[in-house]
């Protein structure tokens, strides 16, 4: 998605540690996780994350919460 590196490594790092958690068998982490990748991309919306990328993002994140039946 063509991101600045610092956006990129923290976005990867987040959805690192969720896999990791949820391969782990800690789900409840690896919702959090997933909660704190929407929460930044949220926040970078419209500035280093534009708004199209955001909801692209944030969509598919919310459907891996859902099948992973997180709060």
């Amino acid at each position: 998605m063509n991101f600045t590196k610092g956006i990129e490594k923290s976005l990867v790092t987040k959805l690192r540690h969720t896999q990791a958690a949820a391969k782990s068998g800690d789900f409840a982490s690896a919702c959090r996780h997933l909660g704190s990748f929407i929460n930044e991309v949220q926040a970078q919306a419209g500035k280093k994350i534009s708004l199209s990328q955001a909801r692209q993002l944030i969509t598919a994140a919310e459907q891996i919460k859902a099948v992973a039946g997180c709060p």
